[in-house]
């Protein structure tokens, strides 16, 4: 696995988007504090069920900041 900690300046955050429809594996809000990260909610939007379109994402979307601990 690549460390993203060399690249980033001191106390920057990572921000990463969670999808509700994804499961738990793909969480950053899960995972995030077991790999020695703080993490934030920072957004959070939900399709609503009567968009049928399918062209547009369903479910919650979320965007997480992380930061280390």
């Amino acid at each position: 696995m690549i460390s993203w900690r060399h690249f980033l300046a001191p106390g920057a955050p990572i921000l990463l988007p969670g999808y509700s429809l994804a499961g738990e594996i793909n969480d950053p809000a899960i995972h995030g504090p077991s790999h020695g990260y703080d993490v934030d909610m920072v957004a959070h939007w939900h399709a609503p069920a009567q968009m049928t379109s399918p062209n547009l994402q369903r479910g919650e979307l979320f965007l997480y900041a992380l930061r280390e601990r």
